[in-house]
């Protein structure tokens, strides 16, 4: 069976979405790989490929081949003592089995070591760890070639800001001289002795081929590799305006053409273009600011326990197993479990929860979290990528860089918009030169019809939108799998929730434990559970590990366990102490086993109670009834009446008897329930009421028992606080147990469909009217650079209001 890895890479050089189409289509071609979606917002691909040793390497190749970069860091080390050949090659073969690193150079006389690597598929810190695996000591050189890919984002974005600047500087005259008049003109012809139109060529002719040099870099590319995007279109617009308006200046022999130049047109395309662009590349940066404040979270170092003695060392050095100081204050650098020590934690930043979690020996601590009050100290459990931080990181750059359903109508438009603005381009020339008997005329409309077009803003409309709301909901400590759920959770008409756990809080405790008089003189309270906790601390389920507490709380003994099994639905069995036990639910019990009378009568008036009722069977015969009780979560009220107000109706499906789930249903007024549910009737449950709802349905929980629902649901949601296969069968996880996140997920879902909605709406309008305009003759190609320019902006700033976003429950 063929397995498939995913990688994240950052592109530069894309100007519209005809780019990102063609990296698709070059990427697409490599056999080994499945699938690959490119977001023009964020500049990124997502990759899914066969899984291969060196093949990111070929995926590299073959953007590069397509005219586009990706972006890459070095690092460069000094091997500590002498190296020789089968040094190099171990190094070398160690070195490139990891999966992105793109180019290692070894140098056998100095011991330097320089690799390139691409950062979202790779850390240094895999990169040097495996140095240290390998046995060879060395000092890591700060690297000039590459920095981060937010400093060369940066740079870029320097460097675009200098050529906007030089652009206008250079500019100023060019149109100055253009729009001044006769008086001007001649005033510097007095003085230079000069025809103006030499100053004019120039200055354009810098403008053209220097501030405008990367134009025709990527039209070129684009050409090369059989397609069309913005920058023909400019390239073809402003050239024409300049090779013209140079013909005339130089060429014009016998005055056959209009001495009139086009120089002003040429050069301020070029330079309201690239202003539109540079303001883009800002834009993109605010969009992107989610990933960017996550990442700023990271420490860079951690207090190191070694022998007694406290050691700062940075993170890199830090591995699996070693222990970590944290004193008040601190964020806490690395994943693991506590050792020593108490404190209160602000883990605001996984769940968007406010209020401080206190915790002791054995709890779970997650890196970039605040430590508040008290000192302790950990076990590292996760390092670099494992981390809960780098998986969420990863887990939103690729959702970010994924497409929705209704991107694909933007993308067939994109696809074949550039040959046909090309076209009418075309025909505006013919018709105005031949029925207006106007070649000034003509060539302003033609070069206006193709300034104006602008694919960049349909390709902007989806992923800009896309990225700042998955921003923001991970922010508010909502994770979406997929771009794809975003469109399909803002449909959801009904929302089933699990009961326990999700609704309730899952910290469940014994209300009472209900001997048959038959066994009262064969078992007490305290052997009974203790043998019921040894059996159910192996169970995940919060009743079982309510239980354990149980036993933990009054000092009871633990015995080993034979055959442990989960009855999905019923509850667990194994052997203690040589005899078969059997705790859970009514269905639990089989048809032989031995139930006494008063434990019938009881079980009976139970049914109707509000408590969960747990049935404890010991060699085929019913010894004893657990009363669990559960308190109903604070905000599930105002979650359930904030659903209601967005028009989304709510149900409970629980594996809880009916007189349990109809009290909690009746408190937090959810009118419809299913009651002793099995997981496979749960699942069934979902699907029948998918035929009965036109819209989608979702399901919310966070057990094993729930997986197979969430699975089958249109939208599966699982609670963070839950077990690992729940949160693998959802599309969205909620880092926190608060389940108003639920709410917060259909409200930012229904934000962002309106806003790419009206992305899109501006976008094809932009289009389909001013081209019409400017084929008549009726726009400015100046102004028209200007508006196409601008047009892209419009979407990055209508997708950045997302930012704004107040939910009603967090």
């Amino acid at each position: 069976m063929r397995t498939f890895s995913t990688i994240v890479l950052d592109i530069n050089g894309m100007t519209c979405a005809n780019c990102a189409a063609l990296i698709e289509k070059c990427l697409i071609e490599l056999s080994f790989v499945k699938k690959a979606n490119v977001s023009l917002a964020s500049e990124r691909v997502v990759v899914q490929y066969i899984s291969s040793e060196n093949i990111v390497v070929e995926i590299i190749s073959k953007i590069v081949e397509a005219g586009y970069d990706v972006i890459t860091k070095d690092v460069d080390l000094i091997i500590v003592g002498s190296i020789d050949d089968d040094d190099v090659r171990l190094i070398t073969r160690s070195i490139k089995s990891i999966i992105g690193v793109v180019n290692i150079d070894a140098n056998i006389l100095t011991g330097n070591i320089s690799i390139r690597y691409v950062p979202n598929v790779c850390s240094s810190d895999e990169i040097l760890r495996n140095f240290e695996r390998i046995g060879f000591k060395f000092k890591a050189v700060e690297s000039n070639n590459n920095d981060d890919v937010n400093a060369i984002r940066r740079k870029q974005l320097l460097r675009d800001k200098i050529g906007v600047i030089s652009g206008l500087i250079l500019a100023a005259p060019v149109v100055t001289l253009s729009m001044g008049g006769d008086g001007l003109r001649e005033a510097i012809y007095y003085f230079v002795a000069i025809d103006f139109r030499f100053i004019l060529a120039f200055f354009t002719t810098v403008i053209q081929f220097v501030i405008g040099w990367n134009f025709y870099v990527a039209a070129f590319k684009a050409v090369r590799n059989g397609t069309t995007n913005m920058d023909v279109l400019i390239v073809m617009g402003s050239t024409s305006a300049y090779i013209y308006s140079m013909f005339v200046t130089f060429g014009n022999i016998n005055n056959v053409l209009p001495e009139y130049v086009y120089f002003e047109t040429a050069s301020v395309i070029i330079v309201f273009v690239r202003i539109g662009k540079y303001i883009e590349m800002k834009a993109k940066g605010n969009v992107s600011e989610a990933i960017n404040k996550l990442l700023s979270y990271q420490s860079q170092d951690a207090s190191l326990l070694v022998d007694g003695s406290i050691i700062k060392v940075p993170l890199n050095s830090v591995n699996v197993g070693d222990i970590i100081l944290v004193k008040p204050g601190e964020r806490i650098p690395l994943d693991g479990d506590i050792i020593d020590g108490k404190s209160t934690v602000d883990e605001s930043l996984m769940t968007g929860e406010s209020v401080d979690v206190v915790k002791g020996f054995g709890d779970k601590v997650y890196a970039s979290t605040i430590n508040r009050k008290g000192s302790f100290s950990f076990e590292v459990t996760a390092v670099g990528s494992d981390t809960v931080l780098s998986k969420i990181i990863n887990l939103v750059e690729r959702t970010q860089a994924s497409k929705v359903p209704i991107q694909k109508l933007a993308d067939k438009i994109s696809g074949f918009f550039v040959p046909v603005v090309m076209f009418i381009s075309l025909v505006t020339f013919v018709l105005w030169f031949f029925y207006g008997n106007s070649f000034d005329k003509a060539l302003v409309s033609m070069v206006a019809v193709l300034v104006i077009a602008c694919p960049c803003a349909l390709g902007l409309a989806t992923p800009a939108a896309i990225m700042v709301g998955v921003g923001v909901a991970a922010e508010n400590g909502v994770l979406f799998r997929n771009s794809s759920t975003l469109e399909t959770v803002s449909k959801v008409k009904l929302v089933m929730f699990d009961k326990t756990g999700t609704i309730t809080y899952g910290n469940m405790s014994p209300a009472s434990i209900e001997i048959s008089k038959e066994y009262e003189d064969q078992w007490s309270v305290d052997e009974l559970l203790s043998v019921v906790a040894s059996l159910e601390r192996n169970s995940e389920h919060p009743i079982g590990q309510a239980l354990f507490a149980e036993s933990t709380i009054r000092n009871l003994k633990m015995s080993n366990v034979v055959g442990f099994s989960v009855k999905p639905g019923k509850g667990v069995c194994g052997i203690v102490d040589n005899r078969q036990i059997r705790v859970g639910n009514e269905k639990i019990v089989l048809s032989s086993d031995y139930l006494p009378d008063d434990l019938k009568l009881m079980l009976n008036d139970f049914r109707i109670s509000n408590y969960i009722n747990v049935i404890v069977i010991i060699d085929g015969s019913v010894i004893a009834l657990i009363s669990m009780t559960d308190r109903i979560r604070d905000e599930s009220v105002e979650a359930i009446t904030c659903l209601s107000h967005l028009g989304v109706d709510t149900m409970i499906l629980s594996g809880d008897s009916e007189g349990v789930v109809r009290y909690v249903a009746e408190s937090i007024g959810i009118k419809e329930f299913l009651s002793g549910l099995m997981p496979i009737e749960k699942s069934e449950s979902v699907k029948n009421m998918q035929k009965k709802y036109n819209g989608y349905v979702a399901m919310v929980g966070d057990g094993i028992n729930d997986a197979a629902a969430l699975a089958q649901a249109d939208v599966g949601i699982a609670v963070g606080t839950g077990t690992d296969i729940a949160v693998e069968s959802a599309d969205i996880t909620l880092m926190g147990s608060d389940i108003g996140g639920v709410v917060s997920a259909i409200e930012l879902s229904k934000l962002v469909m309106k806003t790419i909605r009206q992305n899109l709406f501006w976008a094809f309008c932009y289009n389909v009217m001013l081209i019409p305009v400017a084929a008549f003759g009726q726009l400015n190609p100046m102004l028209a650079a200007g508006a196409m320019g601008f047009s892209s902006v419009f979407v990055l700033i209508n997708s950045i209001r997302l930012k704004k976003t107040r939910f009603k429950v967090v």
